[in-house]
C-alpha cells in the first residue's frame, strides 16, 4: 500500500475562517450608535430649550400681571 498525501481542505484554510480573537463592534456599528446618540442628545437639548422658553415666557406674563395688579 503506497503512502499518498491526502489533499488539504481548501475551505478550512480560508483566511476568513481564521479570524479569531476578541469580538468587537464593527466601525459601521460604532458610527451608527454615535449617530443615534447624537440625535437623542439633540432632541433632549431641544426639548429642554423649548421648556425653558415656555417657562420664562410664563414667568414674564405672571410678573406683568402681578405688577399691574399692585
Amino acid at each position: 500500500m503506497p503512502l499518498t498525501i491526502k489533499p488539504r481542505n481548501p475551505v478550512a484554510l480560508s483566511p476568513l475562517l481564521r479570524k479569531g480573537g476578541v469580538h468587537c463592534k464593527s466601525n459601521s456599528a460604532i458610527r451608527q450608535s454615535r449617530r443615534v446618540s447624537l440625535a437623542q442628545d439633540l432632541r433632549d437639548w431641544q426639548f429642554e430649550l423649548d421648556f425653558e422658553r415656555k417657562l420664562n415666557s410664563g414667568v414674564a406674563k405672571n410678573s406683568d400681571a402681578v405688577d399691574s395688579s399692585e
